[in-house]
């Protein structure tokens, strides 16, 4: 081996040229992706594909500069004559740009759904306005939950919280919650549009995560509080309750489409 010849890969590890066969791969499928979606034909470049979806998709919009260096890379590659005739690269991509790039045109092609990262109702506690308070608080502080829906059926009725123990509290001089006292002392602060210090919305179960995040960075910009977003049936508070997502939900689903807005 000479001193100019690459070391050979580590067992289990692709050697340069299948990294690149990847990194290759992954750019096609990206682009026959934006062609046939903005109906481009091939005189379009790839960098106003790119362009030209980052305009129809805030999504698309996050990912932009970092999929214009990879086509910059793909470039560099493709570009140099020896490329065509031994098929080896004059800049070989790291194994790790290499996955991230699969990744974020994965993300791409096929965006993640509400329901892949929400707590489906069967999963959720829940409670009734027949169920004790106490009870209610002591499962919440244990487990720390900090949302409990209320149904009636399948139906949602409102959300228990620590907003609605203190908008409970402030309003009453001298409460008592004792251990017989149910949920239906609170009813009248567990209904979504009585809650002051926080906002609900609701989404169908066909929107996508890009979708959920742009929710939450509004009501940031507002300087309001987005508690949850709970997913029913018609994507409306009267419709089915199927799921609920929060923050943390969220927080690390697509690092490479969500900033830190939280």
């Amino acid at each position: 081996m000479n001193s100019h010849s690459s070391p050979p890969p580590l067992p289990g590890q692709p050697g340069p040229a299948a990294l690149s066969v990847r990194f290759l791969s992954t750019y096609n499928r990206l682009d026959n992706y934006l062609r046939n979606d903005l109906q481009a034909d091939i005189r379009v470049s790839h960098g106003d594909l790119l362009r030209r979806k980052a305009m129809k998709s805030t999504d698309f919009q996050k990912r932009l500069t970092e999929l214009q260096r990879f086509a910059e890379l793909r470039n560099s590659i493709v570009h140099w004559e020896g490329w065509g005739e031994t098929n080896s690269a004059i800049a070989e991509p790291h194994p790790a740009i290499v996955e991230r790039y699969e990744k974020m045109v994965d993300r791409v092609l096929a965006p993640l759904r509400a329901d892949q990262i929400w707590t489906p109702r069967q999963r959720l506690f829940t409670a009734t306005l027949a169920d004790q308070a106490l009870a209610v608080i002591r499962h919440m502080r244990k487990n720390v939950y900090t949302h409990v829906p209320i149904l009636d059926g399948k139906k949602l009725l409102g959300i228990f919280s620590e907003s609605t123990l203190l908008a409970f509290l402030a309003d009453h001089a001298c409460p008592i919650v004792e251990e017989s006292t149910t949920l239906h002392e609170f009813a009248p602060f567990l209904t979504i549009d009585a809650r002051r210090g926080e906002q609900f919305d609701f989404i169908k179960p066909t929107a996508l995560v890009s979708d959920v995040v742009e929710l939450f960075q509004t009501h940031l910009q507002k300087q309001q509080r987005l508690g949850a977003v709970l997913v029913t049936t018609a994507g409306v508070p009267t419709g089915e309750l199927l799921g609920l997502i929060t923050a943390w939900d969220i927080a690390g689903s697509d690092p490479e489409s969500s900033p830190a807005w939280f």
